[in-house]
């Protein structure tokens, strides 16, 4: 089973996220992080990291380019802003 790296970092980047506090730049560089060690450990898709009207960052993940920018790819959410949720899909995606 494949296991991603969630740090302390994270859940502290969650934890404000809940409250609309989080560091937007911090928690770009976090999703990009998660992406990274995703694609090392065999994820095969496209992602995309933006922040949106300097409110929040989402990071888009898809299998080809022509999904990008829908919601939802094959009935799964596609658009996360956590890292949590970020590596509870990419942990299904890779088992």
């Amino acid at each position: 089973m494949i296991k991603l790296t969630y740090t302390e970092e994270m859940q502290k980047q969650d934890n404000l996220w809940d409250e609309n506090r989080e560091n937007l730049v911090d928690m770009e560089k976090l999703l990009n992080l998660i992406m990274q060690e995703a694609i090392k450990k065999g994820y095969k898709g496209k992602y995309q990291v933006f922040a949106v009207d300097n409110i929040e960052v989402i990071c888009e993940i898809y299998e080809r380019e022509d999904d990008r920018h829908d919601n939802y790819v094959m009935g799964k959410d596609c658009r996360f802003s956590n890292c949590k949720q970020l590596i509870k899909q990419l942990e299904e995606i890779l088992n």
